[in-house]
């Protein structure tokens, strides 16, 4: 008689690796109150540190000291008439902690600026649940599924072991993502390892076996791993 095919399937939401990518990813720059979105900053795996807020703008050189003064008025900033430009501007830029106050107090003066990140409005699955991220437009950019990803879901963790050999989920199928946008959802992910497994062992001679003991290895539904 023939050795049996031993195989077994691990499949899990991995809650610790979601909070990973959330804290590696995202670092606070503003604490705002209920009526505003707090604002993370994109860190990249930590990567990136996180700007002065002198660095998220630009303003214009040839503003005018007047427009200066009006801009600084929102400021804790007690600008006089015989500062010079130079001592306004650098000011305008270092003067302010929240952004929303510097593109207002800019706007109403009429100093032009430029931006020098992207911004991103994430949104969870609860209402309220939202923030601001910004990300350095000099850097690599993130898309917004990527945001969303590390903001609010849990990645899928998959092992599959054949006889001696473990295969992550990424190496059994490709087509196979880290998140899954309808958790519930969860049955064709066995289809899809049932397709890797048979490409692997395409010219095993007990691929037949090999199939029939990791389909019976499938998990009827895959669980949030809390540990």
């Amino acid at each position: 008689m023939k050795n049996p095919i031993i195989s077994s399937v691990d499949l899990r939401f991995d809650v610790d690796a979601g909070r990973r990518n959330f804290s590696d990813n995202f670092t606070e720059l503003e604490k705002n109150n209920r009526h505003e979105c707090d604002v993370f900053f994109y860190t990249q795996w930590g990567d990136l540190e996180k700007p002065g807020f002198s660095e998220l703008f630009s303003i214009h050189k040839n503003s005018s000291k007047k427009n200066l003064i009006e801009m600084l008025e929102s400021s804790d900033y007690m600008s006089a008439e015989n500062d010079s430009r130079d001592e306004l501007l650098d000011e305008a830029e270092n003067g302010f902690t929240k952004i929303e106050e510097f593109r207002e107090a800019a706007n109403n003066a009429g100093v032009k600026f430029k931006e020098n990140f992207t911004e991103f409005t994430t949104r969870g699955y609860s209402q309220g649940d939202q923030f601001t991220v910004i990300a350095m437009t000099s850097e690599y950019l993130p898309d917004q599924q990527m945001i969303d990803n590390y903001a609010w879901d849990v990645p899928i963790y998959g092992c599959v072991e054949i006889q001696d050999r473990e295969f992550q989920l990424h190496e059994i199928n490709g087509d196979i993502p880290d998140y899954l946008n309808y958790p519930e959802d969860t049955g064709w992910i066995g289809e899809k390892i049932l397709e890797g497994v048979a490409k692997i062992y395409k010219h095993a001679p007990a691929l037949k076996n090999i199939l029939a003991s990791v389909k019976a290895s499938l998990p009827s539904e895959i669980k949030y791993d809390t540990n």
